[in-house]
């Protein structure tokens, strides 16, 4: 990835123009289907960007690039950063994780689902390196599946993930880096053999860095 693909967020109101930049690229695409990740680093971001989005007069589809295999409810789901946020509003959201379904059936049918040309999107980087679930030497690397549920553990928790095999010609690809330190750490990965940045990297020239 070159220097031009870095797109950086500074001043007071990062996350707010942040928000802003997301919700213009979603505006300029004529599929109106996204995908958004979870975790703690977009809260703030998503706070602002939520706010624009009840008010869209068109219909838009929200999916998860992943979520952690936990029953419905729990507390911990990625899904409960979107839970009752777009009441009565034209902004649908699609959880992974469904009542009396099982994981696996959870991901065969959002392998099904998950769009094919989505307008956008947000993948988070981890403190090793991992996007949306995808971790390093994991079978979410490999995978000819679009979506794939993990039976094995990381960071403590079994995982259902949008793969390689997905984002490998996807178009407007944007990885959130918070902080000089999540920057670092992608930079390394991306110049590691066989991580996972960069193997995307080699089969995907079209991601950008969203650095706040």
């Amino acid at each position: 990835m070159i220097k031009k693909n870095y797109i950086v967020f500074k001043r007071k109101k990062k996350y707010l123009d942040c928000a802003k930049f997301i919700l213009k690229k979603i505006f300029q695409n004529k599929h109106k289907k996204i995908i958004l990740t979870g975790g703690k680093s977009v809260k703030k971001i998503y706070k602002n960007l939520f706010g624009y989005l009840i008010k869209v007069k068109f219909k838009l589809d929200i999916f998860l690039s992943d979520e952690r295999c936990l029953k419905f409810g729990n507390k911990n789901l990625n899904a409960n950063i979107f839970k009752n946020k777009f009441n009565n509003s034209l902004v649908k959201f699609h959880p992974i994780i469904k009542k009396k379904t099982s994981f696996l059936s959870a991901a065969k049918v959002y392998n099904k689902v998950l769009p094919k040309n989505p307008a956008i999107i947000l993948l988070s980087v981890g403190d090793d390196g991992h996007i949306a679930s995808i971790f390093n030497k994991s079978k979410a690397i490999k995978s000819n599946k679009n979506v794939l549920f993990m039976k094995k553990k990381y960071k403590k928790y079994q995982r259902i993930t949008a793969t390689l095999n997905y984002l490998k010609n996807k178009k407007n690809i944007f990885l959130l880096c918070k902080g000089r330190k999540r920057l670092r750490i992608f930079e390394k990965s991306l110049r590691t053999k066989n991580e996972v940045l960069y193997l995307l990297n080699k089969i995907n020239s079209n991601i950008k860095l969203i650095l706040v």
